[in-house]
């Protein structure tokens, strides 16, 4: 009964870290997205401010 209760805890612990490593990829791919868009929005809100 132990070594069933220690294999689940050693497979939560395991989907959990694969979850935080998703969760901070996606984190990357997010900061790159903005990162792209920012000079667009920039140059959208001067061209807003001479009109």
């Amino acid at each position: 009964m132990l070594d069933n209760s220690a294999q689940s805890i050693r497979q939560s612990l395991d989907n959990l870290g694969a979850k935080d490593a998703y969760i901070q990829e996606l984190q990357a791919a997010m900061a790159h997205k903005d990162s792209l868009n920012m000079p667009q929005l920039d140059q959208f809100f001067k061209l807003l401010e001479r009109k």
